[in-house]
């Protein structure tokens, strides 16, 4: 899968999660969220700035202020354990620096 699938995918899944929601199925939107954030925190450098590339909204947020969020949220997902993990049905690694 390229970067810009896996992208793709992503989106699609996030939208697919907001649509769960959307119709009061609130368990598949969890669940669907919780994949879209492992997703997210396994991406490397190269899939984020994708991401930042198709989400970005210039001139009022530029590629490089898209990517510069997008890291900072990973990390944070590496770093933090909040829970959400455990919709899984695993419990990552926690890490810090890693792209």
């Amino acid at each position: 899968m390229t970067d810009r699938e896996l992208v793709e995918h992503h989106l699609v899944e996030a939208l697919r999660a907001l649509e769960a929601e959307s119709e009061g199925n609130t368990e598949l939107a969890l669940y669907l969220r919780a994949q879209t954030k492992s997703r997210l925190m396994q991406m490397s450098d190269k899939t984020l700035w994708e991401l930042a590339n198709i989400t970005a909204v210039p001139p009022t947020k530029p590629i490089s202020q898209a990517f510069s969020e997008l890291k900072e949220v990973r990390e944070d997902l590496r770093t933090k354990n909040n829970g959400w993990e455990k919709l899984l049905g695993f419990s990552p690694v926690l890490q810090s620096g890693q792209n």
